[in-house]
C-alpha cells in the first residue's frame, strides 16, 4: 500500500498530508505574483527561518527518521519524520497497515524524546480507517480511537511499539528499510554538474536557477534521499564532492551552501510558494515546482541533501 501511494505521488505529483503531522497551509498571494513572461530577475527578498530546537542526539535522528517494515506480518509500515512545531513534539510517526489495495488501517502519533531518560513517547495516538478511490485520493476516513498514550523503543537494531488502546501494538516488530544507494556520479550529474555551470549576474539567470532547482528537487524526492541511510548518502556526496576542482566547489557552495541561491528558492517554494511562483511559471517549471512544494517527502529530501553539502569542506 504505501508503495502504491508512494508511486502515485510520485508519477502524478498529488499533495500528500500526515494528518497528525499538521497541514502545510497556502499563504497569502504576494504582490507582483504573475508571471510576466519576460524572465523576471527579481526574488523576494529572504529572511532565515530559524529551525526547531531539538534535544535529540545527532544519531538517535538519523536511526530514526525514515521507514520503518514490521518484520512479523511484512504488512505494516512505520514512516517517521521530524517534528517542526512544539505541538509535533520530537517526531511525527504513521503507521499503516495494508488491508487491501485501497484500503488501511493508519495509527499516528507524535513522538517525544526525553533526554533524562532516553524515552520516546506519545500521548495522543490515533487509529482511523482509509480507503482511497483509484486516483489514490482519500475517498474515505474513519476515527476508530484516539488520545492513546504509548511508547517507542529502539532495542538491538529494532524498533518496538507500545500503545495504551492498541492491544496488538507488541506483535509488531520493526526493522529500519532504507532506499538504496545513489552512486557518486549521480550525485555528480543530477546535481553539482547543474550547480557548476549556472552563471550569477547574467541574463536569464534567475530562469536558470529555478531549472536547477527544479532538477535537483525533483532528482532527490525521486530517489528518496530522505530515507537513505546517512553514512552512505553523505559518503556518496563527499566522493563526488572530492572529484570537483576548486572552482566548482566554489559554485556548488555558492549557489547550494547555507546562503546558496538556488537552495534558498526551494526553500521559499517550500514555505511561501506564491513569493517565487512568477519566476518559476517563467522558467516553464510552475507545474512541478507546484506540486513538489506540497510534497512531504520531497521536503525532507531537500533537507537531507541540503545538510550533506553544507557540511562539505
Amino acid at each position: 500500500m504505501k508503495k502504491r501511494i508512494a508511486t502515485i505521488l510520485t508519477a502524478a505529483m498529488i499533495t500528500l498530508t500526515i494528518a497528525s503531522c499538521g497541514t502545510r497551509t497556502t499563504p497569502e498571494p504576494a504582490q507582483g505574483a504573475e508571471g510576466n513572461g519576460q524572465g523576471t530577475e527579481q526574488v523576494t527578498e529572504r529572511t532565515k527561518r530559524p529551525m526547531k530546537e531539538s534535544p535529540v542526539p545527532q544519531e538517535l535522528r538519523d536511526v530514526l527518521l525514515g521507514d520503518w517494515q514490521d518484520l512479523t506480518s511484512r504488512r505494516a509500515v512505520m514512516e517517521i519524520f521530524e517534528g517542526e512545531t512544539e505541538e509535533e513534539k520530537d517526531f511525527c510517526a504513521r503507521i499503516s497497515w495494508a488491508d487491501s489495495y485501497s484500503e488501511e488501517t493508519v495509527w499516528e502519533m507524535n513522538v517525544g524524546y526525553d533526554p533524562a531518560t532516553g524515552e520516546l513517547s506519545y500521548t495522543n495516538g490515533k487509529k482511523s480507517f482509509v480507503a482511497y478511490s483509484d486516483g489514490g485520493v482519500i475517498d474515505k476516513e474513519d476515527l476508530q480511537w484516539d488520545g492513546s498514550e504509548g511508547k517507542l523503543t529502539v532495542k538491538g537494531g529494532e524498533l518496538l511499539w507500545e500503545d495504551s488502546k492498541e492491544e496488538d501494538a507488541g506483535k509488531f516488530v520493526f526493522t529500519r528499510v532504507y532506499s538504496n544507494e545513489i552512486s557518486s556520479e549521480d550525485y555528480k550529474e543530477n546535481m553539482f554538474k547543474i550547480l557548476t555551470t549556472l552563471e550569477e549576474g547574467t541574463a536569464g539567470s534567475s530562469l536558470k536557477a529555478a531549472q536547477a532547482a527544479q532538477e535537483i528537487l525533483s532528482f532527490a524526492t525521486s530517489r528518496q534521499i530522505w530515507n537513505m541511510e546517512a553514512n552512505a548518502r553523505n559518503a556518496g556526496i563527499a566522493k563526488a564532492w572530492d572529484g570537483l576542482t576548486d572552482e566548482e566547489k566554489k559554485l556548488v557552495k555558492q549557489y547550494f551552501g547555507k546562503e546558496g541561491s538556488v537552495a534558498w528558492m526551494i526553500e521559499d517554494a517550500f514555505y511561501d510558494y506564491d513569493s517565487v511562483k512568477v519566476v518559476f511559471e517563467d522558467a516553464g517549471v510552475a507545474d512541478d515546482m507546484a506540486a513538489l512544494s506540497q510534497n512531504i517527502y520531497a521536503r525532507r529530501s531537500f533537507e537531507a541533501l541540503h545538510a550533506a553539502v553544507e557540511a562539505l569542506e
